[in-house]
């Protein structure tokens, strides 16, 4: 059985994964989102996300993930790119959470960001 399963936006429609079996997800960044930065620049994700790394930042409760995705652009030398996405530790645990408690069989994060800079 497949659940319907939310992005990070709350929208569906741009979700790339499913969960089955009773499992609940959510993705952290999706294809096509934009997240606006602290310092008032913002990033788009874009291409199609097929590898991910992440690692805890010395330090502190951050998580630093890297993304590697297909670029949107023609260009020779570059067919791909990776991208920095640095997550609050703490915030994340607590969407989890509260994707876990909720009634809905989707991933509702209750509302948590989490992504504090891209």
């Amino acid at each position: 059985q497949t659940l319907p399963t939310y992005a990070f936006n709350g929208n569906p429609a741009n979700n790339r994964i499913a969960a089955l079996n009773g499992w609940k997800s959510f993705e952290i960044v999706t294809q096509g989102e934009t997240f606006n930065n602290p310092d008032g620049s913002s990033y788009t994700m874009l291409g199609n996300i097929d590898g991910l790394g992440a690692y805890q930042m010395d330090g502190t409760s951050d998580l630093r993930f890297f993304l590697n995705h297909e670029s949107p652009y023609s260009c020779e030398s570059a067919r791909a790119s990776v991208s920095e996405v640095i997550v609050d530790r703490d915030l994340l645990r607590q969407a989890i959470q509260n994707a876990i408690i909720s009634p809905s069989t989707v991933g509702d994060t209750g509302g948590v960001e989490f992504i504090k800079s891209m």
